[in-house]
């Protein structure tokens, strides 16, 4: 494979009849490597519009980006716009219903009324708690958290550097 650099006037006059532009056979013959005859013969890429098909993307609730990179990995055009985005959260959320230990109506309506998740139910029944108990008690506040830890902390109390009487132990 020779690299000719020097393109001919009568080179780029037979690109320029082919459609092709003299600054398209530079770049393909200096800065892509083609040699001269494929530079001056072969013809543009043909692309596609996509303008159609990102309003049908858009009105499918499909980003920009999704649908480019929908493209990128291989989907058909129409596949691309038209398939809904898979929604990780709704999913999770299906899976983990089959997948429940504790299962029930009342378990679900239970947690709706106390206003816990059932990973925060699920939590509590691995730490020990009794099924009552875990049903039945809501979420502490924050500043209910804080109180508590409060209460309990070593540092609240200062540590026992004097005895019953006042005197260094």
């Amino acid at each position: 494979m020779s690299y000719e650099y020097y393109i001919t006037p009568q080179e780029y006059a037979t690109a320029q009849q082919n459609g092709i532009s003299y600054s398209s056979v530079s770049n393909r013959v200096r800065n892509l490597g083609w040699t001269v005859e494929r530079a001056i013969t072969e013809p543009y890429r043909k692309t596609r519009s996509l303008l159609e098909w990102r309003k049908i993307a858009d009105a499918n609730g499909i980003g920009y980006e999704a649908f480019r990179s929908r493209l990128h990995r291989g989907w058909s055009v129409e596949d691309a716009a038209t398939k809904p985005v898979f929604d990780v959260a709704v999913q999770c959320r299906e899976l983990s219903q089959n997948q429940r230990k504790y299962q029930g109506k009342h378990i679900d309506e239970a947690l709706e009324k106390i206003g816990i998740t059932y990973a925060v139910f699920s939590r509590r029944m691995r730490d020990g708690w009794n099924m009552e108990l875990a049903l039945s008690t809501k979420r502490m506040t924050k500043s209910e958290a804080a109180k508590k830890g409060r209460r309990g902390s070593y540092w609240t109390r200062g540590p026992r550097l004097l005895g019953k009487e006042g005197v260094r132990v």
